[in-house]
C-alpha cells in the first residue's frame, strides 16, 4: 500500500465513532494522571468532541465511500465544499472505466478524509469541455475546488489492465490529496493527457 502520513481508513473511523464514550473516558483518565488544571481539561475535552463531530459529519457526507454524483451542480458543490476530492469521469459502456471503479472503490475505503466520486461524462458536458477531457478513464484530483492533478487512461500504471490497486493508489497519492507523500516523482506538467491507446476511449 502507498506510504502516506496522517490518513484514516473508513474502518478506523467507524471504530472511533462506535467507541466515542470510551475515547472520552480514556481522555479523562489521562488528564487525571497528568493532574491538568480544569481549564486545560475542558479545552482538551472540547477538542475531542469537536473532532468526533467532524468525523461524524464526514461520515454523513459519505466519506470512506465511492459515490456517484448525478449532475454538474452536485459535482461543483462537492468539489468546492470538500477540501480534497478525487473524481472519475467515466462512460458506462467502457470496460476500462468499470475497472477503474473497482480500484477507486477500494482506495476510497483506505482514505477517509478524501472524498471520492464519479460522474458520467454524458451528464456533464460543460465540465468535460472546460477540463478538456478527451480520453477515458479520466481521474482528476481537486484541492479547495482547484484541479491539482489528473490521471488519463492507464499509461502511468503500466498501460494495461493488470495493474493492482496499490499502483493506482500510489499514483493518485502523488497529487497530495491523501496526505504527505514520501517521494514526488512527477509534476502535473509532465503528465500526458491525450495519448490514445487501444484500451482507452477517445471522446472525439
Amino acid at each position: 500500500m502507498t506510504q502516506v502520513i496522517g490518513q484514516r481508513t473508513a474502518q478506523q473511523v467507524e471504530e472511533t465513532l462506535a467507541d466515542k464514550a470510551r475515547e472520552e473516558e480514556e481522555l479523562w483518565d489521562e488528564l487525571d494522571e497528568l493532574d491538568e488544571p480544569a481549564e486545560i481539561r475542558e479545552k482538551r475535552m472540547a477538542a475531542l468532541k469537536k473532532h468526533m463531530w467532524e468525523l461524524q459529519q464526514k461520515k454523513d457526507e459519505r466519506h470512506g465511500e465511492y459515490t456517484e454524483v448525478e449532475t454538474e451542480k452536485v459535482f461543483l458543490e462537492v468539489t468546492t465544499k470538500q477540501k480534497t476530492v478525487v473524481c472519475h469521469f467515466y462512460h458506462k459502456d467502457f470496460a476500462r472505466c468499470r475497472l477503474a471503479d473497482e480500484h477507486l472503490e477500494a482506495i476510497s475505503r483506505r482514505h477517509f478524509d478524501t472524498k471520492f466520486i464519479k460522474i458520467d461524462v454524458e451528464k456533464c458536458g460543460f465540465i468535460v469541455d472546460r477540463l478538456k477531457i478527451r480520453v477515458l478513464p479520466a481521474i482528476y484530483s481537486f484541492k479547495d475546488g482547484l484541479v491539482v492533478d489528473k490521471m488519463i487512461g492507464f499509461e502511468e500504471v503500466g498501460n494495461n489492465d493488470k495493474f493492482n490497486t496499490d499502483m493506482m493508489e500510489k499514483r493518485l497519492a502523488e497529487s497530495g490529496v491523501f496526505g504527505e507523500v514520501k517521494k514526488q516523482r512527477h509534476t502535473i506538467l509532465g503528465f500526458a493527457q491525450d495519448n490514445d491507446s487501444d484500451g482507452e476511449l477517445d471522446l472525439e
